[in-house]
């Protein structure tokens, strides 16, 4: 019988077809015929003493994979020494290398083959070096490499984030309301170096509650299309060690102009809440604001407020 799924690889070299309703179909590494960990494919499978075993037939669709690992020049070609096993040997031809040295560590994306037959080798193209500064741990180094987490930031994406750091904040706040004479104020752990939102509560003569609550506007700076939104998306979020962190954008926007750091004006998204008494929401408002944060708080600080102790 003849089955669709996605093929999960195991890094001793078999595989196995995952199906919507039906169990998993073991394929042996023989029988893969070029087919890549998660490619939609149809598998022909039979029943023996172990459970369902099938062979690859067709492969309906692709998955892209990046892989990191380390460039190798030859004279015929490059190639990559995965820091993750992978079942086929990976060819960079030369003119993929984006640049790359012979030893350096790299982020890879996988061409897939063109037809379906059985294949020993694959090639690939290098997306981007991989680069450390040089106060970096063994530890984090082997970490980011190992999940192809880059560090530093391509030049021409520096470049930009200074440049739009310097966004006119006066020319700015025209179009903005004025809230900088709002009591708001950041409440994040106590090793946090970016501070994306800021609270702030005050009781109004009706008894009501205004709930002031700010969002570091990115997009100001970070317009769609650019090598910075590009380099954005391709990291999709910050990573976060014990003690250090891998931004998702230059440190000029992740620890300065993004950043509602204390005493300082900046351009924010806000919703503005009205609450009742007894917390029932009366009314609510979307806008863009210019703020200016009073304090830098923690969870600590907070903890010991609300307890009557701080």
């Amino acid at each position: 019988m003849r089955v669709q799924g996605k093929l999960s690889w195991n890094p001793k070299g078999f595989a196995f077809v995952v199906t919507q309703n039906g169990p998993d179909v073991f394929v042996p590494g023989s029988d893969l015929m070029s087919a890549m960990d998660g490619d939609t494919v149809e598998v022909e499978a039979y029943r023996d003493k172990k459970g369902l075993r099938g062979r690859i037939v067709s492969i309906l669709a692709r998955a892209t994979i990046t892989l990191s690992g380390r460039y190798r020049r030859s004279k015929k070609w490059g190639t990559l020494e995965p820091n993750q096993p992978f079942p086929y040997t990976i060819i960079i031809p030369h003119g993929c290398e984006a640049g790359a040295r012979s030893g350096d560590l790299v982020m890879a994306r996988i061409e897939p083959p063109k037809h379906e037959k059985r294949v020993d080798a694959v090639a690939a193209q290098v997306v981007q070096a991989l680069s450390f500064p040089d106060d970096i741990g063994e530890d984090l180094r082997f970490v980011a490499t190992k999940h192809g987490l880059p560090w530093l930031f391509p030049a021409e994406v520096v470049a930009q984030a200074r440049s739009v750091a310097e966004t006119n904040l006066a020319a700015e706040s025209v179009r903005r309301r004025d809230l900088r004479d709002r009591v708001l104020f950041t409440v994040d752990g106590a090793a946090a170096r970016d501070f994306d939102d800021a609270v702030g509560i005050e009781p109004l003569a009706d008894g009501s509650y205004r709930l002031t609550v700010a969002i570091a506007d990115v997009a100001a700076f970070v317009k769609t299309g650019t090598v910075l939104d590009q380099e954005a998306f391709n990291r999709s979020f910050s990573v976060y060690f014990p003690e250090a962190c891998i931004p998702m954008l230059p440190e000029v926007l992740s620890n300065g102009v993004c950043s509602l750091n204390p005493d300082v004006d900046r351009l924010a998204m806000v919703v503005e809440m009205r609450l009742g008494p007894r917390g029932k929401l009366l009314h609510y408002d979307c806008f863009e604001a210019v703020i200016h944060s009073w304090a830098r708080l923690t969870y600590g600080d907070v903890d010991a407020f609300l307890d009557g102790k701080g």
